[in-house]
């Protein structure tokens, strides 16, 4: 994400010590194909998250059946083509972490885009049981249920509505090509721990339905310099205490935010301890401004 703006966005790793399920090794492999909006990290990302899929999916199986989506959409009158791969709640297992380095092969499609290739190793076990289901959407320029969308304009604000049946800990990240945005905790937060109560309906980034126990409300406006970009927002929960990951920056009007690198060693750590923990992931369009 080229630019995300906030009205105000603190930094321990989680030292949670639980009995997890077996863990395995096994190999994905998937090819993605870019478009004029993916730059060479871009697409690297995305091609190893699906082979990390395609792994889990394989080994494990699928909620629904299908793993791959071929969709058209007409975005402020432009035709694009848009390749969706499985999601990590479409499939019976979870990552832990890469075992060695993946394997990369670029190409360039007839249009100049890029293709890769990606084969990976990789730790991983079955989904457990244990991890209580929650409700968390994201909402586009308004609070209510209503307003749930992935699909956003330059200049859009975002909110998140989260509900769990028990009581918990909460945090939400925004992944942007290598970088990470911590979104919860708030910049305002001096313990990096967001805890929620069971059955209450929380509304964050609005200052509206702010609760004062997780500091100022930061308010989002999701912003892009490009004509289309495709982010990832991921909301973790789990009944355990944790902490969010150690992030850095915050400067003005941006978020605090860490590399993807970290980010993922840092979920890799933390769900590897703690089977309890659940995470959602969504994937976030953002349009440009058309001149």
């Amino acid at each position: 994400m080229k630019r995300l703006i906030l009205s105000l966005l603190a930094l321990l790793a989680a030292t949670v010590v639980v009995t997890a399920q077996k863990v395995v090794t096994i190999t994905g492999e998937a090819t993605y194909y870019g478009d004029a909006t993916d730059s060479p990290a871009d697409a690297r990302r995305k091609a190893l998250e699906r082979a990390r899929l395609n792994a889990l999916a394989e080994k494990f199986g699928t909620v629904i059946s299908g793993s791959d989506i071929s969709r058209g959409e007409n975005l402020n009158g432009r035709e694009t083509s848009f390749f969706s791969s499985l999601t990590s709640t479409e499939v019976k297992g979870e990552w832990i972490a890469d075992e060695g380095e993946p394997e990369y092969k670029f190409e360039l499609d007839s249009d100049g885009h890029y293709v890769v290739s990606c084969k990976v190793t990789v730790k991983a076990r079955a989904l457990s049981n244990k991890a209580p289901d929650f409700k968390a959407l994201p909402l586009r320029n308004g609070a209510e249920e209503r307003h749930f969308a992935t699909e956003f304009a330059s200049g859009d604000d975002l909110f998140l509505q989260f509900l769990a049946p028990v009581n918990g800990y909460v945090a939400v990240y925004l992944v942007a090509g290598n970088e990470v945005m911590t979104l919860l905790p708030y910049q305002a937060s001096t313990t990096g721990k967001v805890p929620v109560k069971a059955g209450k309906t929380y509304v964050f980034f609005s200052s509206a339905h702010a609760d004062p126990n997780f500091g100022t409300a930061d308010e989002l406006t999701l912003g892009t310099d490009d004509t289309i970009e495709r982010d990832q927002l991921y909301v973790l929960f789990s009944p355990r205490e944790f902490a969010k990951a150690l992030d850095h920056g915050g400067t003005g009007t941006q978020p605090r935010s860490l590399s993807y690198t970290d980010f993922a060693k840092w979920i890799s750590r933390l769900r590897s301890a703690d089977d309890e923990m659940g995470m959602k992931v969504f994937n976030i369009v953002i349009t440009g401004n058309q001149q």
